[in-house]
């Protein structure tokens, strides 16, 4: 049984929550970008594609835009045989989050599961006309895998639930996330996301753990008292799963992130800051407020967490694919 895993590359979220599978199917990660750059750092198999898009950040504000140079590039000749001799070779494709990933598995004629965690995604898609466009196509190619698994908790605790299509037939795996033994530290905070974490240490400073220096953040959770991140899906799980509040600096230019963080107010899990309000007053006030946030509920997603095996679901997911 042979498989790749076709994953977004726009950030390291993807990759991050894919390691673990690729380590336990012994399978490579086909992904571009900041996803390639955390396979290489984190000794992850990986098969690396042209940079789909270019990650702008203004006024603490990160924008996605799609690099059209680069997606020619991607249906050139010379990559997409690269990739048709990739895929020939498995009998299977996990996609996480690219319709790109989805469509090549059409067009090659591959078996696929799709790992989302938001249905309506129009990562990099800029204009009302493009828009539009794209959602038309969206629902087709929602249409190509055989299964969409979600990696969130199941309801009534999932964060992604006003990015989903409840129409589709969906399977909720809970979240991706890697069992890692965790380490002391003295920190009172994590942060991680790309935009904020430069104006957050000049807040912070010393008195948190922060992503951009250390590739692998996943074994500081345990001994913080709160998160602060950009919204990013991945980061929320990882909170979520030990029991910690997050403040999500996001505004609603980045539609999914916005609505992973409203979930997490609507819930009494943490709360929103808006970029531009970012100073030492909000961050204060933010950090004070989540450590108000309802810890019963807390450590009912922690215990949901350490009980979650979403590998059996995959191994499930994927027997009944090729069978």
């Amino acid at each position: 049984m042979k498989g790749i895993i076709f994953a977004e590359g726009n950030g390291y979220g993807h990759a991050s929550r894919e390691k673990a599978v690729s380590e336990y199917f012994d399978i490579p990660i086909m992904t571009f970008g900041k996803g390639a750059e955390f396979c290489k750092n984190n000794a992850v198999k990986y098969v690396e594609l042209p940079n789909l898009y270019s990650i702008q950040v203004n006024e603490r504000k990160t924008k996605i835009v799609t690099n059209y140079t680069q997606l020619i590039k991607l249906l050139d000749t010379e990559t997409l045989n690269m990739i048709k001799e990739n895929f020939t070779k498995v009998d299977f494709v996990i996609v996480d989050g690219s319709p790109i990933g989805l469509a090549l598995c059409k067009m090659l004629n591959k078996k696929c599961l799709f790992i989302t965690n938001d249905t309506s995604s129009l990562v990099g898609v800029n204009g009302s006309i493009q828009k539009t466009i794209a959602r038309s196509m969206l629902s087709n190619i929602l249409s190509i895998p055989s299964k969409i698994i979600v990696p969130d908790f199941p309801p009534p605790l999932t964060i992604t639930s006003i990015n989903l299509d409840q129409r589709l037939d969906l399977v909720y795996a809970g979240p991706f996330i890697e069992k890692t033994k965790q380490k002391e530290h003295d920190k009172n905070y994590l942060v991680a996301g790309g935009g904020i974490e430069k104006p957050i240490s000049e807040i912070l400073d010393d008195d948190a753990i922060y992503g951009k220096n250390n590739f692998n953040i996943k074994p500081y959770y345990e001994n913080c008292d709160a998160v602060i991140c950009h919204g990013g899906h991945t980061t929320i799980m990882e909170a979520l799963s030990y029991g910690k509040p997050v403040v999500c600096i996001t505004d609603e230019s980045y539609p999914e992130r916005y609505n992973n963080a409203k979930m997490l107010e609507n819930k009494s899990l943490g709360v929103i800051l808006n970029p531009k309000e970012l100073n030492r007053t909000t961050i204060d006030l933010a950090i004070k407020y989540v450590k108000l946030s309802d810890k019963r509920k807390l450590e009912l997603y922690k215990k949901t967490a350490s009980k979650n095996n979403y590998i059996d679901v995959l191994k499930i997911q994927i027997e009944n694919l090729i069978n």
